[in-house]
């Protein structure tokens, strides 16, 4: 059985010390499946180039914002998992899983092919979504979508 779920982050303002907008980590015997991420601003009309990064820890980042994790079918049950939001303190750093870059007008989105989604279980510590170079102040808006798997 799969729940779907929507992390999301909304209206938080970032600061040059925010290196991870968001985080997943798998509860035991309950691997996730990541469907889409997105970044977005909302208050700066200035072009800029920001990079982003999805990659593997093998420790967990601390948590500054606690996502909302809402259940796409209102009759889910809490999900099992853990999201960490606008981390500072990283985690160790394993495998890049995707490294890209983006315009802040633009925004960004993930949106892989079933074939391309990023799994994650409890063996891998935490699945992070990164901007590996210090973000501008900004208040942004940050999903990612996850498919909880299992019980």
């Amino acid at each position: 059985m799969a729940r779907a779920y929507a992390v999301t982050l909304v209206g938080v303002a970032t600061t040059a010390a925010v290196t991870a907008p968001l985080g997943i980590q798998a509860a035991a015997n309950k691997p996730c499946l990541i469907c889409r991420a997105s970044i977005s601003q909302q208050s700066n009309t200035t072009s800029q180039q920001q990079a982003v990064e999805i990659l593997r820890r093998s420790t967990g980042s601390t948590n500054v914002s606690t996502p909302n994790k809402n259940p796409m079918d209102g009759g889910d049950s809490a999900a099992g998992f853990t999201a960490i939001g606008m981390a500072v303190t990283l985690g160790t750093a394993g495998a890049i899983l995707l490294s890209d870059s983006f315009n802040w007008q633009n925004g960004w989105l993930f949106l892989p092919v079933p074939e391309e989604r990023h799994v994650v279980t409890a063996v891998i510590t935490e699945w992070s979504l990164t901007l590996p170079v210090a973000p501008p102040v900004l208040t942004t808006n940050d999903t990612v979508d996850v498919l909880e798997l299992g019980g």
